[in-house]
């Protein structure tokens, strides 16, 4: 829980007062999200929550537009939907996975396009914990096709 969380401001604290910090191995979505997504995993950045605003929210997706990474976004199930949709229109419909839930029982991926998986999203009620992995740059699979041409 140091990642996008306030955990972060506790373990900054033990270090800055010399406590010990050991890290313990477990599951972390946003390292599940990226990697069962589909997308190119070389390189990686991760944004966590976008801004609430709408206006901040689309001046921050202009500005990831274009990246040579995969973005992985941190979203609450009431806003993914919409979050879909500034996606699909800022960033030119890039292709996304929905990772919803993961290593828990309900554990739900939907890929493709951001106006598809939207319109997917909209015929149903999205609850539990939401991981938007978005891509503009080619699959891995293509790049290597590409390069050896």
């Amino acid at each position: 829980p140091g990642i996008s969380d306030p955990g972060s401001w506790l373990i900054a604290s033990a270090v800055e007062q010399e406590i010990k910090v050991e890290p313990i191995p477990g599951p972390s979505s946003v390292l599940a999200a990226l990697i069962v997504s589909g997308l190119p995993t070389d390189k990686f950045i991760f944004e966590g929550f976008l801004p609430k605003k709408p206006g901040k929210k689309n001046k921050r997706l202009r500005e990831l537009k274009g990246l040579d990474a995969t973005i992985i976004i941190y979203e609450s199930p009431f806003r993914v939907i919409k979050t879909l949709e500034d996606i699909e229109k800022t960033m030119d419909n890039p292709k996304v996975a929905i990772c919803r839930e993961l290593t828990k029982k309900f554990e739900e991926i939907i890929r493709g396009k951001a106006g598809d998986v939207a319109r997917k999203l909209k015929e149903k009620k999205v609850k539990g914990e939401v991981v938007v992995v978005v891509s503009q740059r080619l699959s891995q699979v293509a790049q290597r096709e590409r390069n050896s041409k």
